[in-house]
C-alpha cells in the first residue's frame, strides 16, 4: 500500500500555476474587481499536493544546510592560514632577510582577509563556534596589520 501511495504521489503533476488568472484588458479588470468578494481566498491544495510540498521543502532545507557548512569551514581555515603566513612574511621582510617578501605578505594578508570575511559572512547560527573564531582571527590579523601601517605612517613605530 505504501508503494502505491508513493507512486501516486510522485505521478501527480506538481505545477506552480496561479489560481486566479490576471485580466488582459481594463474591462476585464473592472468586471473582476466587482465579482471578487471581500473574503476571497485562493484554492486550497489537495492532500497529496500538500504532502508532496512538505517532502520537497524538507529535502531542500536538508540539501541547503549540508552544502554551506563545508565551504564556511574551508574559507575560515584558509583565511586564517593566509593571514598568518602573510604576517610571518612581513616579519621576515622587517628583519631584512628577503626583499620580495613584502609584496607577497601584503597579497597573502589581503587574500586571508577576504577569505575570512567571506567565511564569517556565510556562517549561520548553526555553524560551529571554532569556525567563526577562525574567521574572526583572520580578520583581526588584517586589522592588526592596518594598525601597524597606521602607526608606521604617523611615526610612532620606526
Amino acid at each position: 500500500m505504501r508503494y502505491l501511495i508513493f507512486m501516486l504521489l510522485f505521478s501527480l503533476p506538481c505545477t506552480a500555476e496561479p489560481t486566479v488568472f490576471a485580466p488582459e484588458s481594463q474591462v476585464e479588470t473592472a468586471i473582476a474587481q466587482q465579482a471578487i468578494p471581500h473574503g476571497f481566498s485562493p484554492k486550497k491544495h489537495r492532500f497529496f499536493e500538500r504532502f508532496a510540498e512538505k517532502i520537497l521543502q524538507k529535502r531542500l532545507k536538508k540539501a541547503l544546510g549540508r552544502s554551506n557548512e563545508g565551504a564556511v569551514k574551508l574559507l575560515s581555515i584558509f583565511g586564517l592560514t593566509c593571514s598568518a603566513l602573510g604576517i610571518i612574511l612581513l616579519l621576515v621582510y622587517i628583519s631584512g632577510a628577503a626583499t620580495l617578501s613584502f609584496v607577497a605578505s601584503l597579497a597573502l594578508i589581503g587574500v586571508g582577509f577576504l577569505l575570512s570575511s567571506f567565511g564569517f559572512a556565510l556562517s549561520s547560527s548553526d555553524t560551529a563556534k571554532w569556525v567563526k573564531a577562525l574567521a574572526i582571527s583572520g580578520i583581526v590579523l588584517f586589522a592588526l596589520l592596518v594598525l601597524f601601517f597606521y602607526l608606521l605612517l604617523i611615526g610612532v613605530v620606526s
